[in-house]
């Protein structure tokens, strides 16, 4: 916690009790506890998907929690078309994270290799403070080999 001593299962608590008042963050925190297997709630991917597709059209962490799933196959099956249309989303809703991984998808071999378009989400998630990103620029400079 912050501020306080750290207690899973408390949270759980009350993501859920927000989640009861459809507070949107807490779908997306209990769809990534959910994925995770975290504060005693044992892994469940089924579950997680079901819970960020309850916060799909109000939150970009529940954005970036189903493109995810989608880009690894869990909850739902593998489907790279998705991933990046809910990666894009979450992007476009200020999570940083998910130009690090439309950056991945697209040098990947999953989908047609765009390597500018990598480069542009890569960059966008440095500047975004993804530092995954910055070691990925620095290890591929403009012009060179993407992947």
């Amino acid at each position: 916690g912050r501020g306080v001593p750290a207690d899973g299962a408390r949270a759980v608590t009350l993501y859920r009790a927000a989640a009861e008042l459809n507070v949107p963050r807490a779908f997306s925190m209990l769809a990534d506890l959910y994925r995770r297997g975290a504060a005693g709630i044992p892994a469940d991917p089924a579950a997680s998907m079901q819970w960020a597709q309850r916060a799909k059209d109000d939150d970009p962490a529940a954005q970036l929690i189903i493109g995810e799933n989608y880009a690894l196959g869990i909850g739902a099956p593998q489907d790279f078309n998705q991933a990046i249309y809910w990666l894009k989303r979450a992007f476009d809703g200020g999570q940083a994270w998910a130009g690090y991984e439309l950056a991945q998808i697209y040098v990947g071999g999953a989908v047609p290799e765009n390597p500018s378009e990598a480069r542009r989400y890569a960059e966008a998630a440095a500047a975004g403070g993804v530092a995954e990103a910055r070691t990925w620029l620095a290890e591929h400079p403009a012009g060179s080999a993407t992947k």
